[in-house]
């Protein structure tokens, strides 16, 4: 059975089963079906906006000082929590470095760092800074971030360190 339309072909399929040929009666609708189809996809593509950018982020930002504060970043090391591959034998964790300087630990694999790689452009923001009431002078370890891999769009919210300040 020759179809004329998709929604002939739709019909026809519910009915009969997946014995479908599409070919328009004359060359004329073929061509018009053609150029309607051609002039949605241009007006689409014409009506679409551009997302918008924080202009403020780059990938060359300093760690956030600030809670909620965030900047860009890229991953230059991603590893277990010793320097070898994540999940090979015998691994242990993960960890992550950035060309900011920032760096993520975790005594777990974590899933979203072990399909990071290197180069991967991430959104660091600082989520808790402890009181540094509680902590000896000069320690500052301890601060958590969450990390979104913008490749992946993986997020993880890690310390900097294995220990908070304080600790061993």
């Amino acid at each position: 059975m020759i179809l004329s339309t998709p929604r002939a072909a739709k019909m026809q399929l519910r009915s009969q089963g997946p014995q479908i040929s599409f070919a328009a009666p004359n060359r004329g609708s073929t061509v018009k079906y053609l150029f309607t189809l051609a002039g949605l996809l241009v007006s689409s593509a014409a009506l679409a906006r551009p997302v918008p950018v924080n202009p403020n982020v780059t990938t060359n930002d300093p760690l956030p000082v600030r809670v909620l504060d965030c900047g860009g970043s890229v991953i230059k090391q991603v590893s277990d929590r010793f320097g070898g591959p994540i999940g090979a034998p015998r691994s242990n964790g993960s960890s992550v470095g950035f060309t900011n300087g920032g760096y993520n630990v975790s005594y777990d694999t974590v899933d979203a760092i072990k399909n990071s790689r290197v180069g991967d452009h991430v959104m660091i923001c600082l989520m808790h800074i402890p009181d540094p009431d509680k902590c000896p002078p000069g320690d500052t370890r301890g601060r958590i971030y969450t990390v979104t891999n913008l490749r992946t769009l993986e997020s993880w919210t890690l310390p900097d360190s294995q220990h908070m300040c304080g600790g061993a």
